[in-house]
C-alpha cells in the first residue's frame, strides 16, 4: 500500500489509510508475528487485494456493488499513502 498506490495519485494529493479500517485475514496476523508492520503494509499490503479510488459522491454505489470497504480518504498534500 505504502509503496505502490501512491503511483496512481496524481501529483498533489495524498491517500490516508487508516490502519484499523483493513480487514486483516488470520495468515497476516500469524506473518505479522515475524515481520515488521511497516514492511506487512509495504509488501503484503496487509492482504488488500485491490483499492479503488472513486469520487465520494461514488462511494455508496461502489460499496453496493462490490465486497469492498472504505480503508482511507485522499486528501491535499505530497504524493504519498500515509498510515493513521
Amino acid at each position: 500500500i505504502v509503496e505502490n498506490f501512491p503511483r496512481v495519485l496524481p501529483e498533489g494529493l495524498r491517500a490516508v489509510i487508516t490502519e484499523s479500517s483493513i480487514r486483516v485475514l488470520p495468515i497476516f496476523e500469524l506473518i505479522g508475528q515475524h515481520v515488521e508492520r511497516h514492511e506487512m503494509f509495504r509488501a503484503f499490503n496487509m492482504g488488500v487485494g485491490m483499492i479503488l479510488v472513486v469520487k465520494e459522491a461514488d462511494v455508496a454505489d461502489v460499496l453496493a456493488a462490490t465486497d469492498g470497504y472504505v480503508i482511507g480518504h485522499l486528501e491535499a498534500g505530497q504524493r504519498e499513502a500515509v498510515l493513521v
